[in-house]
C-alpha cells in the first residue's frame, strides 16, 4: 500500500503541513481514547446510520482514526483518508485491519459503490472543492448508502465564539455558521444525496488541566495558521484568556460547542 497521495490539491497540501505538525498532540488530547473530543456525536452517528458487523464505512478526513475505532468496535470493516501522513500511520495503529490511506479528499482511492456509510467530521469543508469532495463521497457509497457529516454550528452558541474571529481567514464561512453562503443540504444535493436529518447539537469537552486543553488545541490546522500569523505565543495566551472563564473548582476545563449534524442518503 502506497503512502503517497496520487492527486493533491493546493488546498490539502496547506492542510497536510497545518495538521502535520502537532498531529500527536490532537491524537493524544483531542482525539483521545478516554474522553474524544466529539464522542457524543460520534455514539449517534453510530446508532443512527446502524454501524455493525459487516457494515463497510469510510472515513472522510480521518484524523487520528479514533472514530474508525469505534466503528471497528461495533464489528465494521473500516477505512480512512486523510491527507496528513501521521494521522493515517496513528490510525493504523489503533486499527490494523483498517483500511486508512493517505489522500485527497477530492480524489478517493476507492472503486465505485464500495461503502455502506461514509462519514465525515467537520473534515469536508477543508476540501479546496467541498462539491468535487462530496461527489467522490457519492461515488464510492453504495446505492442506498448513508453519509453522516458534521460542521460547526452558530458560533453564538458555542463557548469557541472567540477563537471563530482568529480563525477567520482559516476556514470558509459555511464551516462556521450554516447561514452564510451556500447551505450544506445544497452541496450535498448537488452531489447526489437526499438529506433525511439536520439539527444542530450541542457538545461538551472537559480537559483536565488548561496546559492540557491549550496543548491540544494549538494542533488544529486553523489555529496552526494562526501561529504562523502571529506567533505561538500570542495564540497560546489568547486561548488562555478565551478559556479561563471555564475553568472549574478542581482545575479542570470545560468548553460546551454547537456542531451540525447532516444524514444524507445516496
Amino acid at each position: 500500500m502506497s503512502d503517497e497521495a496520487t492527486t493533491t490539491t493546493e488546498g490539502a497540501a496547506i492542510q497536510a503541513e497545518l495538521w502535520s505538525e502537532r498531529a500527536h498532540d490532537w491524537a493524544e488530547v483531542v482525539e483521545s481514547e478516554v474522553d474524544p473530543w466529539l464522542r457524543p456525536l460520534y455514539d449517534e452517528v453510530l446508532d443512527r446510520v446502524a454501524v455493525g458487523a459487516g457494515t463497510a464505512l469510510l472515513d472522510v478526513g480521518c484524523g487520528a482514526g479514533r472514530f474508525a475505532r469505534m466503528a471497528a468496535d461495533r464489528g465494521a470493516g473500516v477505512s480512512g483518508i486523510d491527507i496528513t501522513p501521521a494521522f493515517i500511520a496513528i490510525a493504523r495503529g489503533h486499527s490494523p485491519d483498517g483500511d486508512f490511506r493517505l489522500g485527497d479528499l477530492q480524489s478517493l482511492p476507492w472503486p465505485d459503490d464500495t461503502f455502506d456509510v461514509v462519514t465525515g467530521f467537520n473534515s469536508f469543508f477543508y476540501a479546496e472543492d467541498v462539491g468535487d469532495a462530496l461527489r467522490e463521497a457519492h461515488r464510492v457509497a453504495r446505492r442506498g448508502a448513508l453519509l453522516a457529516m458534521t460542521a460547526f454550528g452558530r458560533p453564538e452558541h458555542g463557548d469557541f465564539a472567540p477563537v471563530f474571529e482568529l480563525i477567520a481567514d482559516a476556514v470558509p464561512a459555511f464551516a462556521v455558521e450554516a447561514d452564510e453562503g451556500p447551505p450544506l443540504e445544497q452541496f450535498l444535493s448537488d452531489a447526489g444525496f437526499a438529506v433525511e436529518f439536520a439539527e444542530y447539537r450541542p457538545n461538551a469537552e472537559t480537559y483536565p488541566d488548561m496546559d492540557t486543553l491549550v496543548r491540544g488545541y494549538l494542533a488544529i490546522g486553523p489555529l496552526r495558521h494562526a501561529v504562523h500569523a502571529i506567533g505561538e505565543d500570542k495564540v497560546a495566551e489568547f486561548i488562555r484568556s478565551t478559556f479561563t472563564p471555564h475553568v472549574r473548582p478542581d482545575g479542570s476545563v470545560s468548553v460546551t460547542d454547537e456542531y451540525r449534524l447532516l444524514i444524507a442518503r445516496a
